[in-house]
């Protein structure tokens, strides 16, 4: 916290005053770079959305930004408060994003009328979080498009 008020040219307790822990001020650092980098892709097909949304997670996630959001999520675990900043910061919009995507799906008939979307995306989103988290595994465009494969053959309306 020092550092941070020393390069910002202000006193130690300015920085605490708009966060309060080192965490808060990681977690708001942090999230202003990734807010920016998830649009909302609209390809015209959920097919398309889905790539769109894997693919610039690759990208995010080999930036120094994303490489942060990984380490908070795989400390998230031992650390409650830090665990519910990241579901309330980043999963729960991106979550939110994934089911437009869904929804879209299922108005144009792509998705099956008896899809679970909430199950669908926690899929996705799991098997993403597993393969960089747990397993310290890169997800590179190759992975990406694996990943949207299965995804969309198992919600395809046939």
């Amino acid at each position: 916290m020092e550092a941070v008020a020393a390069r910002a040219g202000v006193a130690k307790t300015t920085v605490y005053r708009r966060w309060p822990t080192k965490l808060s001020l990681v977690i708001e650092a942090v999230s202003q770079t990734i807010t920016a980098d998830l649009p909302i892709p609209n390809t015209g097909t959920l097919s398309g959305d889905i790539r769109a949304v894997l693919h610039e997670f690759v990208e995010i996630t080999n930036r120094p930004s994303g490489r942060a959001i990984l380490k908070l999520l795989a400390e998230g675990g031992s650390d409650p408060d830090l665990k519910e900043a990241l579901r309330l910061r980043f999963l729960e919009q991106r979550t939110t994003n994934l089911t437009m995507m869904m929804e879209r799906g299922l108005a144009r008939g792509e998705v099956r009328a008896d899809v679970d979307i909430e199950l669908a995306i926690d899929m996705g989103v799991a098997t993403v979080i597993h393969r960089l988290v747990f397993m310290e595994e890169p997800l590179d465009h190759e992975a990406a498009d694996h990943l949207a494969t299965l995804l969309i053959s198992a919600v395809i309306a046939r």
